[in-house]
């Protein structure tokens, strides 16, 4: 069990990278070429602050007839559930 210092430092550590991802999916180039990646990691909000919630990634967005928020979603819970079921 880690000790409360490494398990702060831990946490600190999880944010940076989040951070890192999140500037990084945020950059129009990415944003342009994922646009559905990055509108469910950033939301609007998060990617008009990086400048990237252009007409271009709107249109994307919402014009994709497909329910590609629910598979999002599951994917992710399906993540979720394999880190939960390898972790001892």
């Amino acid at each position: 069990r880690p000790s409360e210092k490494e398990a702060q430092a831990a946490l600190v550590s999880m944010v940076e990278v989040e951070d890192f991802v999140e500037r990084l999916i945020g950059d129009l180039p990415n944003a342009n070429k994922h646009p559905f990646t990055a509108y469910m990691m950033l939301g609007p909000s998060g990617l008009a602050k990086a400048g990237s919630f252009t007409k271009n990634i709107r249109a994307k967005i919402d014009g994709e007839k497909s329910d590609w928020r629910q598979a999002f979603y599951d994917f992710r819970q399906g993540v979720v559930e394999v880190v939960w079921n390898e972790s001892p």
